[in-house]
């Protein structure tokens, strides 16, 4: 029988292992520029450079909702969700390193932060200005 996994023990785990950086919150002019199903995401300043911030819907990414994944208080779209950021979060660090990871057509992932303020964790990535995939093939195939 597989063990359902804490997100935030599974998180912790990666952190401490050193596979991935947890980046301090420091960021200014954070700007919605996209929505979808699992979370929103933002285009935000550090150190005057913009990365984009990907934030999960309430009770994915919260510290207090993720105390187990098959916890009582998730509902069936919340396992998902946190299903799917995890699938995500090792597929971007798949791609980022692996020796060639320089390919202009993906994102590069930085890490991981938490908001101070909904104590919510956001992968931090490379900012592509451009819109998001259905917003670059509807105005391609519409032409």
């Amino acid at each position: 029988m597989k063990r359902a996994i804490s997100l935030q023990k599974w998180l912790d785990k990666t952190l401490n292992d050193g596979d991935v950086s947890e980046i301090e919150y420091s960021y200014e002019n954070r700007q919605e520029v996209g929505r979808g199903a699992f979370g929103v995401v933002y285009s935000a300043l550090y150190d005057g450079k913009k990365f984009a911030l990907k934030s999960f819907t309430d009770g994915v990414m919260n510290k207090e909702t993720t105390d187990g994944i098959n916890k009582e208080a998730t509902d069936g779209m919340n396992k998902e969700a946190t299903k799917g950021f995890i699938k995500e979060f090792k597929n971007l660090h798949a791609i980022n390193s692996h020796p060639i990871n320089s390919h202009p057509n993906i994102n590069k992932f930085y890490g991981i932060t938490r908001d101070p303020e909904t104590n919510k964790f956001m992968l931090v990535l490379q900012f592509a200005n451009g819109g998001n995939l259905r917003q670059y093939l509807k105005k391609k195939w519409n032409n």
